[in-house]
């Protein structure tokens, strides 16, 4: 007799895998960008001029970034929907995206009250 409610998950979901590197990426491409960007305001005397080529850059990588990890959560949310999958990546994915997304907002405020 089978008994198809117990079905073990056999392999590891594709949208968690891709989840997972894609926050792990990602959140490390912000990390980059945040040092970059302090490094910058430190040694220049009147702060970073707003209105460069290069802080619009910058800040436009920035929300590349931030918006990549809004993907690689939505990507970790629907493999935690897959049936007969391993969730562990989909679960680090939306987990490690989650922690960059606020970790983001919570340094833009710290920038905002500062500046």
């Amino acid at each position: 007799m089978e008994n198809h409610g117990s079905e073990q998950p056999s392999h590891q979901s594709w949208l968690g895998i891709t989840s997972f590197s894609l926050s792990v990426l990602f959140g490390l491409g912000l990390f980059a960008l945040f040092v970059i960007v302090g490094t910058m305001e430190a040694q220049s005397v009147g702060g970073v001029d707003e209105e460069s080529p290069v802080a619009i850059a910058l800040r436009l990588l920035m929300f590349g970034c931030l918006f990549g990890e809004l993907v690689a959560g939505g990507l970790g949310i629907a493999g935690l929907f897959e049936r007969n999958k391993v969730k562990t990546f989909s679960v680090l994915g939306l987990a490690f995206s989650v922690v960059a997304f606020v970790l983001f907002v919570g340094m833009m405020m710290i920038g905002l009250t500062i500046g």
